[in-house]
């Protein structure tokens, strides 16, 4: 499956790099393409629907960040 979306990524410029079962990208717009881009093959090639955890930690690490570095940084 990674294997499958980092030559997707190389053939569209998207820089990308895989470290075990992840992939890693510098933007958030190439994150949801590579979301896109599982779920679909996940669907097509297994039936089934996936979910990912980003969106549960992305959530928490804002909030975290908000409410202990936020004054620090208006400051």
């Amino acid at each position: 499956m990674i294997d499958t979306v980092l030559k997707k990524f190389m053939e569209l410029g998207i820089c990308a790099l895989s470290l075990h079962d992840s992939i890693f990208v510098n933007n958030e717009s190439d994150l949801n393409h590579a979301e896109e881009l599982i779920t679909q093959a996940m669907s097509e090639k297994h039936g089934v629907k996936v979910s990912f955890k980003r969106n549960q930690f992305m959530r928490s690490k804002k909030k975290n960040v908000l409410k202990k570095g936020l004054r620090k940084w208006l400051n």
